[in-house]
């Protein structure tokens, strides 16, 4: 296999592209080509769609505008190798990987963002230690130019 993805599902809110048995027949054809195959999505699919709901899908399901093409596309998935039940489960796991990955990547981001939030209260503690030492030598500077001979 490809050491990165070549073939890259995007999933979104507006529509199942499932119900399209083109797309299936673009991923059963990745596969059948022996190439990495993952999904993607926005924040607003995540948030949106129910993650139990979203893992299933029956790929046999799917339509087509033109019954030939249907024809075709059902005969060349049901030829391939575990057919519309290995699709199924390879987009369950790739969507199930999509949604780890974001959570993940959230998290990490969310992480980064409370390091530097501690990171400048740190910063603002420095500054007022700096200025409270810069107005006590301000003050002693002050009293010996005051009591100077």
């Amino acid at each position: 296999r490809a050491s990165y993805p070549s073939i890259i599902v995007l999933h979104t809110t507006s529509i199942s592209l499932y119900e399209r048995l083109w797309c299936t027949y673009e991923i059963n054809e990745a596969l059948v080509a022996d190439l990495n195959v993952v999904g993607a999505s926005s924040a607003k699919y995540i948030r949106d769609v129910d993650y139990y709901s979203s893992l299933n899908v029956d790929t046999a399901q799917g339509k087509c505008s033109f019954e030939s093409d249907e024809q075709m596309i059902r005969q060349r998935i049901e030829s391939s190798p575990g057919g519309f039940e290995r699709l199924d489960e390879v987009i369950f796991n790739f969507r199930h990987q999509m949604r780890l990955l974001f959570h993940q990547t959230t998290g990490e981001s969310l992480k980064k963002i409370g390091r530097l939030l501690l990171q400048q209260e740190d910063l603002a503690m420095d500054i007022r230690d700096l200025q409270n030492e810069t107005e006590i030598h301000r003050k002693d500077i002050e009293a010996y130019v005051l009591t100077a001979p």
